[in-house]
């Protein structure tokens, strides 16, 4: 496939991310769209299916068999590697970049723990040093695991670049939200103009891929873990499998807007499924293309990398705020509501069929979600880059 041909298809998958979704919405609502249904930010999430706890249980033998995946991978054929590299790791100091980020973390992290109304600047803004005094933190510990190199030290344009590139591959998600009527929302969004709030949301976005990436190098220092999914099954995707996944994610994002509650899930594997079959028709290395070899250490790292992000972000966004029991609503579920928050940006699901059993604010089982978005971060950093023109060494270094 040449050069052109190769730009003009990963160009139309992003348009086809945008296109496919709104074209279901408009045949579904006859071109009239409900009013506010492209409204940001969302203030309240429309009704949703009661918890079911037949859907619950399938749900938690899916989070069983990925566990028991993650932590005995011989039972599906992986075998054991020892590392063979045993070369001390020099010694170094924290670099300053480090204590920059923990400056900025904890100082957005004290206003969310104490739910700070001032300083306004600081308080309305506080997710920008949050989420790069994050991705400044990890990558210092990067530095000292790899005796002095990192992805700042060794290629400090491609965060950056991640981080732009971070903009569009979120807002994206934030599009989506919208044909599955709020999977979440931000019931504090009024604390601050609405305009600001779009700035916001734009400028906060480039802080979510970053950290995942950085999380990412992170695993791949301890190398019992890295190398722990690397002889695994050989498997190789024939054309018609590849044509498949793309003919199923395109039809989710189509039907999503007649199905948000069973399709609300094709938020986060229609995108990822679509670019990485496009990048791997275009001959582009993607975290897919070593499993041909029984390599799924890229795959595995990058799940698990967003699911500890997750974690860190699901835990920040429910500190900043107090909470008390609400009143039992339509399905008579019984739930820890807002109290007190000066976080404009705090977020609340609202998930079909799993309303109960939280971990902060997520539905225990929405945890799975961040699996698939981990190796989305990845795949589209590398799909941006090569549209732009950037070179990456993601396979060797992650970015």
């Amino acid at each position: 496939m040449s050069e052109t041909k190769s730009l003009k298809l990963q160009l139309l998958t992003i348009a086809a991310i945008f296109a496919v979704p709104y074209l279901g919405a408009y045949m579904y609502y006859g071109g009239v769209f409900p009013e506010d249904y492209f409204a940001f930010p969302h203030l309240t999430a429309s009704d949703k299916p009661c918890f079911s706890m037949p859907i619950f249980i399938v749900g938690c033998l899916a989070a069983t068999g990925l566990t028991v995946f993650l932590f005995f991978p011989g039972l599906l054929g992986f075998k054991k590697v020892k590392s063979e590299d045993h070369t001390p790791v020099q010694k170094v100091a924290f670099p300053i970049w480090f204590w920059v980020g923990l400056i900025m973390w904890g100082s957005a992290m004290i206003c969310f723990v104490f739910q700070l109304e001032y300083p306004k600047l600081l308080v309305n803004w506080a997710d920008l040093p949050l989420f790069w005094g994050l991705t400044l933190m990890l990558d210092g510990w990067v530095y000292v695991r790899r005796g002095g190199h990192s992805i700042i030290k060794d290629y400090p344009k491609a965060i950056i670049g991640i981080g732009v590139s971070a903009i569009l591959g979120w807002l994206i998600f934030e599009y989506l939200n919208n044909f599955v009527l709020e999977s979440w929302y931000y019931p504090k969004g009024t604390l601050i103009p609405e305009d600001e709030f779009v700035i916001y949301a734009v400028l906060g976005s480039s802080g979510l891929i970053p950290p995942a990436i950085e999380f990412y190098a992170l695993l791949k220092t301890f190398k019992g873990l890295s190398l722990k999914y690397t002889q695994g099954p050989k498997i190789t995707f024939p054309n018609w499998a590849l044509y498949l996944v793309l003919a199923i994610s395109l039809l989710s994002l189509f039907l999503a807007p007649y199905y948000p509650d069973i399709l609300f899930p094709a938020l986060w594997y229609s995108p990822l499924m679509l670019i990485a079959v496009v990048l791997t028709k275009c001959k582009i290395w993607t975290p897919f293309t070593p499993v041909k070899n029984g390599d799924y250490s890229y795959v595995i790292l990058l799940s698990l990398s967003y699911f500890l992000l997750g974690l860190c972000l699901e835990c920040f966004n429910y500190l900043s705020a107090t909470h008390v029991l609400g009143e039992p609503n339509a399905c008579g579920d019984v739930n820890k509501v807002i109290d007190v928050t000066f976080n404009a940006s705090y977020w609340v699901y609202s998930i079909p069929y799993l309303s109960k059993y939280h971990l902060f604010e997520m539905p225990i089982l929405g945890f799975l979600g961040y699996f698939p978005f981990g190796i989305y971060c990845a795949v589209w950093w590398i799909l941006f880059a090569n549209i732009l023109g950037i070179k990456t060494n993601f396979k060797e270094n992650g970015c």
